[in-house]
C-alpha cells in the first residue's frame, strides 16, 4: 500500500519519519536513511496495534510503498542560536475530514487506556 511520509531532522543526528495519515505512526533513527528504513515496520506495528483494539478493521497486506512528500530540517534561531527551530509540516494545515476526526478520537481513547503506545517497544 501507498503511504505519505514526511521526514524531519529534529536535532542533529535525530531523524523522524512521520506517516502523515496515521496519527502516532513514526520511525525514529540517527539518520534519514535509517528512519525511512524503519518506516515499514512502524506501519506494520501501527496497524497491529489498531487491530488489537478493533478486530473489525482490516489489516493491509502487501509491501509498504513510501512517498516522501515533505522534508524539514531544524535550524538555529537567528535571535537565540542555541535554540533549534522546529515547525509543522505544510500537510498539518489541511483541514481534517469528519472520519479523520472520528478515527483520531478513537486512537486517543485507545492510547489513553493502553499500557503501551502503538510504537513503544518494551525491552
Amino acid at each position: 500500500m501507498h503511504y505519505r511520509f514526511a521526514i524531519e531532522e529534529i536535532e542533529p543526528h535525530h531523524w523522524i519519519a512521520w506517516a502523515l495519515d496515521m496519527p502516532g505512526c513514526f520511525s525514529s533513527a540517527k539518520s534519514e536513511h535509517e528512519a525511512l528504513a524503519g518506516a515499514p515496520g512502524a506501519v506494520s506495528a501501527y496497524f497491529t496495534w489498531v487491530a488489537a483494539h478493533d478486530p473489525s478493521l482490516p489489516l493491509p497486506d502487501g509491501p509498504v510503498d513510501l512517498e516522501i512528500v515533505e522534508r524539514f530540517r531544524t535550524f538555529p534561531s537567528s535571535n537565540h542560536p542555541e535554540y533549534l527551530v522546529n515547525a509543522f509540516f505544510a500537510d498539518d494545515r489541511r483541514p481534517l475530514g469528519y472520519w479523520e476526526v472520528v478515527a483520531g478520537l478513537r486512537l486517543l481513547e485507545w492510547s489513553r487506556n493502553a499500557k503501551q503506545s502503538p510504537l513503544q517497544v518494551t525491552p
